[in-house]
């Protein structure tokens, strides 16, 4: 990676993110999205169970990708967004 990045579920920013890559990390690529805007890279089954996630190409320096396989887009996992706190007439933020 050429600076800290995400590596995330699947190729867009909208998909969680596992963790960050540092500066200075190396790993293998293993495929690239559909737009090939993402590269699919090796990571520790025992720590990630699928074994592998997503970086966005812009941010990496890669070599000897020309003939990975291109990697379908994973279904996005729903958003668990909280519901919003009950109302209230008894506080006020001051």
């Amino acid at each position: 990676a050429l600076v800290n990045v995400y590596i995330r579920t699947g190729p867009a920013v909208n998909y969680p993110a596992y963790g960050i890559a540092q500066a200075g990390a190396s790993g293998r690529v293993i495929g690239k999205s559909e737009d090939g805007l993402w590269w699919v890279v090796r990571l520790n089954p025992e720590k990630v169970g699928a074994g592998y996630g997503w970086v966005m190409a812009q941010y990496t320096y890669a070599q000897n990708v020309e003939n990975v396989q291109t990697i379908q887009t994973p279904q996005a996992q729903a958003q668990y967004v909280p519901p919003p706190p009950p109302a209230s007439n008894t506080g006020r933020l001051s």
